[in-house]
């Protein structure tokens, strides 16, 4: 699972790649067409995280709510590259029962985390091009960069921010924002009584 560090640094590749940039295209599958109307042409306004999720903020109003889950992982490419088949998506693994492979030019065997009692093998499958990984759940394309989401669990467009959502918002103050004011968390604790730390940590109402 992505933990808080992780998605920091998450947030802080996708910012660095197209916040502020206008997004001249975009996929995704659960995509109404009005809201992709909205998003083309508009620009990356903000990109924030709350906890473990992900909010990207677009000029037009428009929201969109990640939350990576066990699985999901963002990829910056350069979109030249993208355009032109260039761009490799990351790894992965697949395991094939009952030593049924099949080898071609895509595939690459790697016995070496089985044993000989085993009746499976790992693969690790590798594609030339990212637009044919059946991983890819979102692509935000501007005119240099290109972001795209594998195996994005949580992916909601919204005219309404999530982080005003009760789910979101009771999760209080974020220590990895360079917003996060340690005077107001050390008053919310006060106010809580003698407790342990652990259990203050773990109390999020």
């Amino acid at each position: 699972m992505s933990e808080g560090p992780e998605v920091k640094r998450t947030a802080d590749k996708i910012s660095e790649a197209i916040l502020g940039k206008t997004i001249v295209d975009i996929y995704c599958k659960t995509l109404k067409d009005n809201i992709k109307e909205n998003i083309i042409g508009s620009k990356v306004k903000s990109i924030d995280i709350y906890g473990k999720n992900i909010v990207i903020r677009f000029t037009s109003g428009v929201y969109l709510h990640n939350h990576m889950m066990m699985w999901g992982k963002w990829r910056i490419y350069d979109k030249k590259e993208f355009d032109d088949g260039k761009s490799k998506p990351p790894p992965r693994r697949i395991v094939w029962s009952n030593q049924k492979i099949t080898k071609n030019n895509n595939k690459k065997i790697d016995n070496s985390n089985t044993t000989s009692s085993s009746s499976s093998s790992l693969i690790h499958e590798i594609l030339k091009d990212v637009r044919n990984d059946s991983r890819v759940r979102i692509i935000l394309i501007t005119p240099a960069q290109v972001a795209v989401q594998f195996n994005g669990p949580i992916l909601h467009f919204t005219m309404y921010d999530p982080s005003k959502h009760t789910s979101i918002a009771k999760l209080g103050h974020d220590a990895l924002k360079s917003t996060f004011d340690i005077e107001s968390v050390r008053n919310r604790l006060h106010k809580r009584g003698k407790r342990k730390l652990a259990d203050l940590l773990l109390d999020y109402y």
